[in-house]
């Protein structure tokens, strides 16, 4: 009846014993002593139903002399492994990354002394309790394992506890940018674009309803710097995010033309100079910009010094002063005309005085005037031929021409820019055209005429015949200057051929060029 206790792995051999009955015969006087009673197992290691062997029962009492006691045999027990707690081990914290993965790190056991036990790191992993943005967050770890001579006697425990933190992940807005405008006296910028790029799997929209720019003053300047914000984002895993607004955006503010209005010339008598007195002049600046018109320096000159009603008058000299003058750039007036009429030579003023000179001379009269009668405006309508100027590559065409021939008599005026329609890819806005009169176009006797834009700069060249328009602006905006672009003829004179070399650039770097020829009869497009 003595039986042995399971136990735990202790790298002990002893055993704990308990029980014990003996059967003396019948009457005789013999007792069962259990205190010295000791169990040794066959070895200290981990096995079931393992030998003890068993010591220590004795016997006394009158008749013990006449029996030899007989310990315990068969008996058995269980030592069953030690758990062995892997501690110390901790989970690094770590940016969003969609995944579940922890980073594990330390751990160490704590076997019986003279043990041979050692912890194997290796295999060691890390899951998070689930992907999204936390603190503390459990972290499951598993894979430490242990190896040794007495490494079968313990039951490894992996780590409890362990913790750590998935913080928010930056996602940049790229692919934003700033429009270029005309000068408004405003900071504000439109904004457009605008894409992110969030991890595979991820549920995570761009909103851009509430986008916009500022730029850092209101001033004229290129490549300004704009701030942007008001992107945000929404979607299943937006709150793992965080969203930077786009940075390094820059857009042009181009200087806005400022037209000189009310400027006239006043008409005179014939004197064979061009010069004309002008007067008058006004601005309409934005409100509450500081721009002063200075009239100090204005001047007017006569197409030609011939006499003559309606003359046209260029007039240049306006300046502009003041904190914001800068930001425009000033269109002098134009459309101004005045009369040179025909002077009177009295005869005093041509016949010497005969006791003075002692000679007589006869009456001088002054030659008339000669009289241009003004020839009727020729009108034309531009056929269906046309030539088409391709952009950059796989675009849409930036300027199509349409080529019309001079009509046997030359004209008086000439409306070139009936000629002309702009497009572009995707409706971008353009940034330049020019339209150069290389031949045919002869200063003083002819000029160009054309109605100020809104928002464009206009130079005008009348002694080189060239025009160019520039700004940032829709292919509207540029066709209605050009629309109005016309080469008219001065003191009666008629307009020939001409050649024309046209140029037009786009926002987004495209060009185009093409040579225009107006004959009598006929045209060509190079």
């Amino acid at each position: 009846g003595a039986s042995a206790a399971n136990q735990t792995y202790d790298a002990q051999l002893a055993a704990t014993i308990s029980g014990g009955a003996i059967s003396p015969i019948s009457g005789d006087a013999v007792t069962l002593d259990i205190s010295g009673r000791a169990g040794v197992f066959v070895s200290k290691n981990v096995g079931g139903t393992k030998a003890v062997t068993v010591s220590g029962y004795a016997i006394a009492g009158a008749d013990a002399g006449n029996y030899s006691l007989v310990q315990p045999i068969g008996v058995t027990a269980d030592i069953t492994a030690r758990s062995l707690a892997v501690t110390g081990a901790t989970a690094a914290n770590k940016t969003y990354d969609a995944l579940l993965g922890a980073t594990i790190s330390g751990g160490s056991i704590t076997p019986l002394a003279g043990d041979a036990v050692t912890l194997v790191t290796s295999g060691r992993t890390g899951v998070f309790v689930s992907k999204n943005v936390g603190g503390t967050k459990a972290v499951t770890v598993s894979g430490y394992a242990i190896t040794g001579a007495d490494a079968t006697n313990y039951a490894l425990v992996q780590p409890t506890g362990v913790t750590a933190d998935i913080t928010v992940r930056t996602l940049a807005v790229t692919g934003a940018k700033a429009v270029n405008k005309t000068y408004d006296a405003q900071l504000g910028a439109t904004i457009s674009g605008g894409a992110i790029s969030v991890l595979a799997g991820d549920t995570v929209t761009l909103n851009t309803g509430n986008r916009a720019g500022l730029f850092g003053d209101k001033n004229v300047g290129g490549t300004k710097a704009v701030t942007v914000s008001g992107y945000t984002i929404s979607g299943a895993d937006a709150g793992n995010y965080a969203l930077v607004q786009p940075a390094g955006v820059t857009a042009d503010i181009t200087a806005r033309s400022l037209v000189v209005t009310g400027a006239t010339a006043a008409n005179k008598t014939y004197d064979a100079q061009l010069a004309a007195t002008i007067s008058g002049g006004a601005i309409s600046p934005i409100s509450g910009d500081a721009v002063t018109l200075d009239i100090s320096g204005r001047a007017g000159v006569f197409v030609s010094k011939n006499v003559g009603t309606a003359k046209a008058v260029t007039v240049s000299g306006y300046v502009l002063t003041g904190a914001d003058a800068t930001n425009y750039a000033l269109v002098q007036p134009i459309g101004v005309t005045a009369d040179i009429t025909a002077g009177t030579l009295a005869p005093t003023d041509v016949i010497p005085n005969i006791n003075d000179l002692g000679v007589f001379y006869p009456p001088v009269v002054a030659p008339p005037e000669p009289v241009f009668v003004k020839p009727v405006v020729t009108a034309w309508v531009p056929p269906a031929v046309s030539v088409t100027l391709q952009g950059p590559a796989a675009a849409t065409p930036m300027l199509v021409v349409s080529a019309l021939g001079m009509p046997s008599s030359p004209p008086e005026l000439v409306p070139v820019g009936s000629i002309m329609t702009i497009t572009t890819p995707a409706a971008q806005p353009l940034t330049e055209v020019s339209v150069e009169f290389t031949t045919g176009f002869v200063a003083g006797d002819t000029f160009l005429q054309f109605d100020a834009p809104e928002g464009l700069k206009v130079n005008v060249d009348n002694t080189n015949g060239k025009i160019t328009i520039s700004g940032s602006g829709s292919p509207a905006a540029y066709s209605k200057v050009l629309k109005s672009l016309a080469v008219r003829s001065a003191g009666g004179k008629r307009v020939g051929g001409l050649t024309l070399k046209v140029g037009v650039n786009t926002s987004e770097g495209g060009k185009s060029t093409t040579t225009v020829q107006l004959r009598q009869g006929s045209a060509a497009v190079n």
